[in-house]
């Protein structure tokens, strides 16, 4: 599917049955306000420095998903140096993943039409699970991962919608220089995090800008 990026940083996904708004498009949009203070915060504490730092962070998160996915292909990506401590723990961990389903596929929900592209659908511990890598300079915790853990309901929602599989588990990586930390969602959470994600497309949809947004892709 054909990717659309607004100058706003918005994503838009061509999808067969329409054009339809990002997963993190949407969360990013509806972002609670505790969140958006924390994030005002960050930057100030940070100053001068805040847009260099998200950059770099953006920068090295594509190319860890890059080497994932180039290891589950069976190729070998040369990893650059400044991102070697990150690869060097993924692969500890990369190698206990079982069978792989699908591998950073984009997915779209033809009825609540959102769109997103899933890390990694695969086997771990003998159980089908969707997976989202993440990295970080430091630990993080259960708590920090609110916007992880929705993406992981919507990608799964849309995925059983369009093949009709089951998906009872979800998986996040975080991915540090020393360590990989794994939080894993089984599927009572994973229902809960959906009724979440619905509320926030639903809050989406009903945005001043919602119609705005779309008349600038199309």
């Amino acid at each position: 599917m054909k990717i659309i990026k607004l100058p706003s940083g918005g994503k838009f996904y061509e999808t067969p049955c329409g054009l339809f708004p990002s997963v993190t498009t949407i969360l990013q949009a509806t972002m609670p306000e505790d969140q958006r203070t924390r994030l005002r915060n960050w930057h100030k504490r940070n100053g001068s420095e805040a847009e260099k730092l998200r950059s770099l962070a953006a920068e090295r998160g594509k190319v860890i998903h890059k080497l994932i996915e180039a290891r589950f292909k069976g190729e070998d990506l040369e990893c650059p140096p400044d991102v070697s401590d990150f690869w060097n723990e993924a692969k500890k961990i990369l190698g206990a993943i079982g069978e792989v389903v699908a591998s950073e596929k984009p997915v779209y929900h033809p009825q609540l039409q959102y769109a997103g592209t899933l890390d990694l659908l695969a086997h771990w511990q003998g159980i089908l699970t969707l997976f989202d890598f993440k990295t970080s300079q430091r630990e993080k915790r259960a708590q920090w991962l609110t916007d992880a853990k929705l993406q992981i309901a919507a990608y799964r929602t849309a995925y059983e919608c369009l093949f009709g599989l089951s998906i009872p588990q979800g998986l996040i990586m975080v991915i540090t220089p020393n360590t990989v930390q794994i939080f894993t969602l089984e599927t009572e959470e994973l229902e809960e995090y959906k009724l979440w994600w619905l509320n926030r497309l639903e809050q989406y949809q009903h945005l001043p800008l919602y119609g705005q947004l779309f008349s600038q892709v199309t």
